[in-house]
Order: C-alpha cells, then sequence, then structure tokens
C-alpha cells in the first residue's frame, strides 16, 4: 500500500523552506485557521481513522476513539486556547552592563519541522505535533509510520486536503524513505518510538546539527503497597498493561 520511493522527499524540500521565507505561516491568524482546518479534518476524517485503525492495530472504535480521534482533538483544542499566550513576548530583566533598556524574550519559529510518528498510536504520536509546529510558525513534513500502513494513507488524506500544500506536507514511506528523510538538513525533528530507532534518528540529525525531541518507548512502573484493595489493583495494572495490545509506555 506503501511506496518507499526516496525521491519525493526532494520536492517538499526544495518548496517548503523557501515558501517559509515568505513568512507566510507567521500570523497568528494563519496558524489559527489551519489548526482549525486540521480540526475539521480529524471530525470528518474520524470514520475513516476508526476503519483504518482496527485494520492496523484492531481497534475496536471505542479503543480508537479513546485512543486515537478524542485524544488528538482534544490537544489540538489545547493548543488553540493558548497559542496567543504562548506567543506572546515575555518581559526578562536588562542587565545593567546594556542598560538603560527593556528586554524580552520573543519565541520565534524554526522553520521547517519534520515529525515521524510511531506505529502503536500512529494518530496521536503525529497529529499533536503537527499542530503544535503549526502553532510555532513553523512548515511541517509529516512521516507517518508505514507499520499502520491505512492510517498513514488516511494522515496523508487529512494534510493534503485540510491544509496549505505550500507550507504543510505529508510523506509516506517505508524503510528506506525513514532512513532517506532524517539525513536531510531540517530545522527541527520531533521523533517518537523506539530507544533503538531514536539513536538512529539522533545520529542522522547530529551530522546536520539538527536539534531533536524524541519520546522514546518506556515503562509503566506500578506500586502496590500493603493497604491496596488486591482485586482493584489488579484490574487497574492488567487494564493498562493490555490496552492497546500492550502496546502503552
Amino acid at each position: 500500500m506503501i511506496s518507499d520511493d526516496p525521491s519525493v522527499i526532494r520536492p517538499a524540500l526544495v518548496d517548503l523552506p523557501k515558501n517559509f521565507l515568505t513568512g507566510k505561516t507567521l500570523p497568528l491568524k494563519y496558524r489559527k485557521q489551519q489548526l482549525n482546518n486540521l480540526l475539521r479534518g480529524l471530525k470528518e476524517l474520524e470514520p475513516k481513522f476508526h476503519a483504518a485503525l482496527q485494520k492496523d492495530l484492531n481497534a475496536n472504535e471505542m479503543m480508537s476513539y479513546m485512543l486515537s480521534t478524542c485524544l488528538t482533538i482534544e490537544d489540538i483544542k489545547h493548543t488553540l486556547a493558548h497559542i496567543d499566550q504562548w506567543n506572546k513576548p515575555k518581559s526578562v530583566d536588562t542587565p545593567l552592563v546594556i542598560g538603560p533598556g527593556r528586554s524580552y524574550i520573543q519565541p520565534e519559529p524554526y522553520g521547517v519541522a519534520l515529525v515521524i510518528g510511531a506505529w502503536n498510536y500512529p494518530v496521536a504520536t503525529l497529529v499533536p505535533y503537527l499542530a503544535t509546529a503549526i502553532a510555532a510558525g513553523n512548515c511541517c513534513i509529516v512521516k507517518p509510520s508505514e507499520v499502520s500502513a491505512h492510517t498513514s494513507n488516511v494522515i496523508a488524506e487529512l494534510v493534503e486536503k485540510y491544509l496549505d500544500k505550500e507550507c504543510y506536507r505529508c510523506i509516506e514511506g517505508q524503510v528506506e524513505v525513514a532512513k532517506a528523510i532524517t539525513k536531510e538538513k531540517f530545522d527541527l525533528i520531533v521523533f517518537t518510538g523506539s530507544t533503538e530507532k531514536g539513536k538512529l534518528v539522533a545520529k542522522a540529525a547530529a551530522e546536520n546539527l539538527i536539534p531533536c525531541v524524541l519520546e522514546l518507548g518506556g515503562k509503566s512502573p506500578t506500586i502496590v503497597d500493603r493497604d491496596a484493595n488486591l482485586d482493584n489493583a489488579a484490574m487497574r495494572i492488567v487494564q493498562g498493561r493490555m490496552i492497546n495490545c500492550g502496546q502503552t509506555c
């Protein structure tokens, strides 16, 4: 269902840096419009997401809603509610040696960000980070996991149909595309996945001095003390351990 052709990367990396430099993504009005478009797309494509997640992860509609679409929609709503505050200049003290004057920190976008999602939460580990990149004023390329191929197809439809193609793209691909895209000169890489793959992404990014945000697989330790209701504790532990086929950390 998904080809593995690295040549699809180059056209996007020619267009997006050039379009970023026009300043198109800087106005908050534009960013909010794109975030609202993303919300609308998620809601309109929700049945397709449910069907894709059932094929990829055997998730029923309730689990698909709870662990994917609902989480993502609420995350984007949170971003919209705070975007003005997050982008305000923040006053800081002015050192005596460079006074008199005023000093402040002005948030600025990096440029073109790359967001790579994980197969086990293919929506929730990708679309919220796309929304954050939009809110920060970046252009963005997303690379969904090829392991969740049906969901990857719907994410591609979401980006292509509802977002501005001049600033946001979805690149689908398998191993060769994944390896090639992390070697490109992005301004920021956001990766969610295993520790093993995270090391490879960080190594590739380091070759180009690209900052990375890595959210890598972990564990969920549980403490059961002597006052616990063991039946209730056991039920909760098993529920947490088995949810999403055990693919939750």
